[in-house]
C-alpha cells in the first residue's frame, strides 16, 4: 500500500501525488495524478543498506529514475523526496552508477545530477561514472 508523502507541481503546473512504497531494504517513489494515466509514470527505485558492523553508515543505491519528460521538473521532485524520506530514516549517504547504456545522455545526467547537488564523476573515457551525496 502506497504512502502519499506530499502534493506537488512540475515546472508545466501539472499537480503530482508523491507516492512512497517501502519496506526495510527497498522503495519506490511515484508521481501519480489524477489527471493523466499515461505509462510510465514518473518513478525512482532505491536499494537501502542499513547499518552494520561492516557497514558503518546506512546507505542508498538508487537504481533508476524514470521520468520521461525531460526537463519539467518531475527528476528533482522525486530525488527531494527521496532524500527526505531515506533522512528520516537514517540513511545518511546515497549513491548510484551511470550506466554505460546512458553515455549518449552523461551530459544531460551530469547537469540534472549536479543541479540536485550530487558529486557527478566518469571514467577517463566517460563510458560509465557515479554519482554520490551525503545527505
Amino acid at each position: 500500500k502506497y504512502t502519499i508523502m506530499g502534493v506537488e507541481k512540475n515546472k508545466l503546473n501539472e499537480k503530482y501525488y508523491v507516492c512512497l512504497l517501502a519496506n526495510e531494504s527497498s522503495f519506490d517513489l511515484y508521481l501519480k495524478s489524477s489527471f493523466s494515466r499515461r505509462h510510465p509514470v514518473p518513478r525512482l527505485y532505491g536499494t537501502i543498506y542499513t547499518r552494520s558492523s561492516t557497514n558503518p553508515i546506512a546507505k542508498c543505491k538508487i537504481e533508476d529514475i524514470f521520468a520521461e519528460d525531460k526537463h519539467v521538473g518531475n527528476g528533482t521532485i522525486l530525488l527531494n523526496y527521496a532524500k527526505k524520506y531515506l533522512k528520516s530514516i537514517g540513511v545518511r549517504e546515497i549513491y548510484g552508477e551511470l550506466s554505460f547504456v546512458d553515455k549518449d545522455h552523461f551530459d544531460v545526467l551530469e547537469k540534472f545530477y549536479r543541479f540536485n547537488d550530487f558529486i557527478v564523476t566518469f571514467d577517463e573515457e566517460r563510458t560509465s561514472g557515479s554519482i554520490e551525496i551525503s545527505i
